[in-house]
């Protein structure tokens, strides 16, 4: 998180970041650096899960960023 998610979103308001946002950068490391990305993955997935329950925020684009990530796999790959 510190390395990939911080830098780039730091100044946005979780409440504003979404699934578009974490993809574009995650994308740069998904097919190099999979397992890393799958980390920060289940760290933004983590993340969100305690803004919700905190009244920060009411959503969570760890699912949709999944999708698109493992679309973007199949799709890079084949």
């Amino acid at each position: 998180m510190k390395k990939y998610i911080y830098p780039a979103l730091a100044d946005k308001p979780i409440i504003e970041i979404n699934a578009r946002d974490l993809t574009a950068i995650l994308i740069a490391i998904w097919n190099t650096k999979t397992e890393t990305a799958n980390r920060v993955l289940y760290q933004i997935k983590q993340v969100f899960n305690w803004a919700n329950l905190m009244g920060y925020c009411n959503h969570n684009p760890y699912e949709a960023t999944k999708t698109a990530l493992g679309n973007a796999k199949s799709f890079t790959s084949g």
